[in-house]
């Protein structure tokens, strides 16, 4: 039932299980937006949510990578899942929404927003005390309802169709990938992997390349001559299959790789061709060449680059003004100073005394010290009221906008893994999301026994991070391009199933030579 005070519903589900099935479940949703709601699974209570959740009616939800890797990722299970939603407010027949997955104070709309340092400083979809949708603890998409975060809810326009919507919060990743990493004047830009997210990713670049008046050339990688044919009519310039090629004949070959696998052998490939950057947008839980925490470092949106004094001054370059014929990734023009900086034991003298040499203050300390005391800041803000925020205690880098050092200096992978995850159970980096991880090491028997450290330290190659990105501007770029729309569905969206075939739908998820995109229709279902 529904009104001003209170609703309720009942429903049964697929929950995905820790081995990857799915048993149906039954939920009750009770409660309001300003009071919050009571989760009920199976009769037992399973979690209360706090105000700034509004119910909605699921239409569709589209199957994605995180969803088929979702039992390597480091959070509970079983769980409803999905993420990449459509829905409508209850009672609503053509009001449809698409929902931010990130459950954070500004999304959820309350006073605390105002006190997050996260949510203040604009990137709330790093908020410490966030949820997230159909991932970590928030029900998901796969469901006939779900509870989202009320300024979550971004509305989709008339002219969008509500099938393609499904596939905003990807195209939004996609953006916020080239966002992080611009591709330049006169370079080659390869997609390693261009079917779900990586065909978005050739939309998004074709798309920035159009806008800002650039000439690089875009080339799809991959092993399926059907995905590659359907990249050219999405925006590449170029294919190369990968069986017609010998790895060691694809070396360097490009400047800048996103990779899109989520697949540790591909991470090597998009490795090996990279002369600049690899950009990383896979969350597939898995170890990568002897790093255990390259996922948590996508959820960061951590970047892994060379120790230089220019890499102090890393930022985003979307952070700063740019000119549209920029050529040069230099940080001179950096909109960050970075004053704090975290150096793990190992890092020689010569390296500190640079960094102290540039301005910036060193801290050398045991991670695990310094991470205690974020949570700690963590939790004291934002629950405390505004009034009474001067008296607890700053306990983060003097000069830093975020409780976090600005970056990290290490010796080491292990090093890396302990600055991106140092506490067990909390999901939280050393480093500020959006910082980076300097790598500082003369020892040539490690470099050579990492094919990863060796491109670092030797060749000077850049492994870049994102994650989430504007819902506003991907239904911006699909409202203003019909024919994209059109194609969209026509050409990637090439399976649909109802809820009660879910496992028939990630089966088919799997299997890249056949489909494409893979879409749930909930609306649908008979559970």
């Amino acid at each position: 039932f529904f009104s001003p005070y209170m609703s309720a519903v009942k429903f049964v589900t697929p929950e995905y299980q820790a081995d990857g099935s799915f048993h149906e479940t039954v939920y009750e949703f009770t409660g309001s937006e300003g009071d919050g709601w009571s989760i009920v699974r199976d009769g037992q209570p399973h979690m209360q949510l706090p105000a700034g959740y509004q119910l909605l009616r699921t239409e569709h939800c589209s199957v994605c990578s995180t969803d088929l890797a979702r039992r390597f990722l480091p959070y509970p299970l079983p769980a409803i899942t999905g993420h990449e939603v459509v829905a409508r407010l209850p009672g609503s027949a053509d009001k449809y929404v698409v929902i931010e997955i990130n459950a954070s104070h500004m999304a959820r709309g309350v006073p605390e927003s105002a006190q997050c340092r996260f949510c203040c400083h604009g990137i709330d979809s790093q908020c410490p005390q966030r949820i997230t949708l159909g991932i970590n603890q928030l029900p998901g998409g796969f469901a006939p309802w779900l509870l989202a975060p009320k300024n979550a809810c971004i509305p989709v326009p008339h002219g969008v169709d509500p099938l393609v919507a499904c596939l905003t919060e990807p195209l939004a990743a996609a953006l916020q990938g080239v966002e992080a990493t611009f591709p330049h004047n006169g370079e080659t830009v390869g997609v390693v992997g261009p079917r779900r997210l990586g065909m978005l990713l050739v939309i998004a670049l074709a798309g920035f390349r159009r806008k800002r008046g650039l000439s690089f050339k875009i080339v799809a990688v991959g092993r399926h001559p059907n995905l590659l044919e359907l990249a050219r009519k999405f925006g590449a310039d170029e294919t190369i299959n990968t069986t017609e090629h010998a790895p060691e004949d694809l070396h360097q070959t490009l400047d800048v790789v996103y990779d899109t696998t989520g697949k540790p052998e591909g991470f090597e490939l998009c490795l090996r061709m990279a002369r600049k950057v690899l950009h990383l947008k896979s969350t597939n839980g898995v170890p990568v060449m002897g790093f255990a925490q390259m996922t948590a470092a996508v959820v960061d949106e951590l970047a892994l680059l060379p120790f230089s004094v220019e890499n102090l001054a890393f930022d985003w370059p979307s952070e700063r003004p740019q000119s549209p014929g920029e050529t040069t990734r230099g940080r001179a023009a950096s909109a960050r100073t970075n004053p704090n900086v975290l150096v793990a034991p190992s890092v020689q003298l010569s390296v500190v005394q640079q960094i102290e040499a540039s301005g910036r203050k060193v801290h050398q300390m045991e991670v695990h010290e310094a991470s205690a005391r974020f949570v700690a800041y963590d939790r004291a803000h934002p629950p405390v009221p505004a009034q009474a925020a001067s008296d607890v205690p700053q306990l983060h880098p003097d000069g830093s906008p975020l409780p976090r050092f600005d970056l990290a200096v290490v010796g080491t992978p292990e090093e890396a893994d302990a600055i991106i995850r140092p506490l067990e159970g909390e999901e939280m980096s050393a480093v500020r999301p959006r910082g980076a991880i300097l790598i500082a090491t003369e020892d040539d028997k490690a470099i050579k026994s990492n094919f990863l450290l060796e491109s670092i330290m030797k060749r000077g190659t850049e492994v870049h991070t994102s994650r989430c990105g504007s819902f506003s501007r991907a239904l911006e770029i699909l409202e203003v391009n019909p024919q994209l729309q059109a194609n969209m569905k026509e050409f990637m969206i090439t399976h649909q199933y109802p809820l009660q075939d879910i496992a028939e739908a990630f089966k088919m998820a799997t299997d890249s030579a056949t489909s494409v995109k893979v879409v749930v229709n909930t609306a649908e279902s008979e559970c």
